[in-house]
């Protein structure tokens, strides 16, 4: 009988839901105009003119032909008025070709702080794991729903469905030929990307979802507030960036870096030198033999900060990127130099110069963690360590390029009339790695969260790293230490 009231409230609550999607989409209208298909064709344009002139990556991965072409039948589909979410819509998927991580486009603040007051997201946290979406954390709001569930369909569609067809719009979080990145990327951002994709429609969600060895069940859910939202993300990150633990047993330590940007750092009072140097200290001291390095979840930050870390890492006087490039129209500090071969490169940053160790450089053995949101400047880092053979690394491949990336000093471009906002990188960094690859850095042990042990607490990947160092010879994995 409670199933039955369960489907029987879900159906009435869909019925609401798609009686009010006409008054949500006039909302919309009202507050983001329509352009008429000449000026949208003529304003894409011109972006891609912007990107052509300040993103010195913009062809790194995905040839000026391809993009050339792409874009051509982006123009061909432009035969309506559209508005700030039509353009995100469209656009997302050709920005998405240029496979940059840090190249984004989207709803300018102002557009997006008018519609996202109206809007009502899906309320729960998930977790992408072997194409399944996995409810990640308990909610309050709907406690029956037990961490670990797997969710079959959301308003009728498949999951299946869902995710590959809202990848396809993804640029952020990874480079290249990279899916992991872009997998941790939607999963963090999920709610917003649902409601972005249908134009912030809905009020309520109804889902099909199975908890953990059960039948599944049909549940309808009441969207949350932007604020609410945002309020839950920010409460999800309230971790200590930088942590380092003793496990004297293991004969190893664990070092937590979640975060290479400064501002993060300090809002949580950390002093990410300081940090280091008393870490690396007590490592000396204690003559500790094992390292576990957890890169999860670090997005990157200051590049600074990961040479830093670099150069208690490795024993041996290194390089962190061989070049530096920008473009001809180039817009910020440094001094600029053209190349015999015609590139215009950035020669002043002080990460282009050999770096040396520093005193307490750790000469043990290291097991590097990673997954997907490993990202920028934590990619880098898992890059220079793994071209210098330093590390066994544990997880999931990094988001973030084995080469490098294209980001560091920005041209935002505002298109207020519009309501889109364009963040284009200025800095193509490359890495001093030989190794070419279109993907990130490949784990040497493959370890994935299963739905069992997010509902069990269980941190797989790490319980990986302890087996490794209990039990297989280093040697084994080709790791020169």
């Amino acid at each position: 009988m409670k199933y039955l009231l369960i489907l029987s409230l879900g159906g009435w609550l869909w019925a609401c839901n798609a009686a009010s999607s006409p008054q949500r989409q006039a909302d919309w209208s009202a507050a983001s105009p329509t352009h008429s298909p000449e000026v949208v064709r003529k304003e894409i344009t011109a972006l891609y003119q912007t990107l052509q002139k300040y993103h010195p990556g913009l062809y790194r991965y995905t040839p000026k032909s391809a993009l050339d072409s792409s874009l051509a039948i982006v123009l061909a589909q432009v035969k309506q008025p559209m508005n700030s979410v039509d353009l995100v819509k469209l656009l997302s998927p050709w920005v998405a070709q240029i496979k940059c991580g840090h190249t984004q486009i989207g709803l300018d603040e102002t557009m997006q702080k008018t519609l996202l007051a109206k809007a009502k997201l899906f309320p729960l946290a998930v977790q992408i794991i072997q194409n399944q979406l996995i409810i990640s954390q308990k909610s309050s709001l709907f406690p029956q729903l037990a961490v670990g569930s797997r969710i079959l369909r959301i308003n009728g569609e498949k999951v299946a469905d869902l995710l590959p067809r809202m990848l396809k719009y993804i640029s952020a979080g990874a480079d290249g030929d990279n899916l992991s990145g872009k997998i941790r990327y939607l999963e963090q951002h999920f709610a917003y990307w649902y409601g972005l994709l249908d134009s912030f429609a809905s009020d309520t969600y109804i889902i099909d979802y199975q908890p953990f060895n059960s039948k599944s069940l049909t549940l309808p859910l009441y969207g949350i507030t932007w604020e609410n939202y945002q309020n839950r993300e920010q409460n999800r990150g309230v971790d200590i960036p930088l942590r380092f633990d003793q496990l004297p047993e293991f004969g190893a330590a664990i070092l937590r870096i979640k975060t290479f940007d400064k501002n993060t750092l300090r809002r949580a009072k950390q002093d990410f030198p300081e940090f280091l140097h008393q870490t690396f200290a007590t490592l000396a001291r204690q003559k500790t033999q094992n390292l576990i390095l957890d890169l999860r979840d670090n997005g990157g930050g200051d590049d600074d900060f990961a040479l830093l870390l670099l150069s208690y890492l490795l024993n041996q006087p290194f390089k962190m990127y061989a070049y530096l490039e920008v473009t001809s129209h180039y817009q910020g500090f440094g001094k600029i130099s053209v190349a015999q071969n015609g590139k215009f490169l950035h020669t002043s940053h002080p990460n282009l110069y050999t770096q040396m160790p520093k005193k307490n450089a750790f000469v043990g053995k290291i097991y590097t963690l990673i997954n997907g949101a490993s990202f920028s400047a934590t990619a880098e880092v898992a890059a220079v360590l793994h071209h210098h053979h330093r590390a066994i690394f544990i997880g999931e491949e990094t988001g973030g390029g084995y080469t490098g990336n294209t980001s560091g000093l920005w041209h935002t471009l505002l298109r207020k009339d519009l309501g889109l906002k364009i963040r284009i990188p200025q800095w193509a960094y490359y890495l001093a790695v030989e190794q070419q690859s279109r993907r990130g850095v490949l784990p040497d042990c493959s370890s994935q969260t299963t739905a069992s042990d997010l509902s069990n607490q269980i941190d797989r990947p790490l319980w990986q790293a302890f087996e490794l160092i209990k039990n297989q010879p280093t040697k084994e994995l080709g790791i020169n230490n």
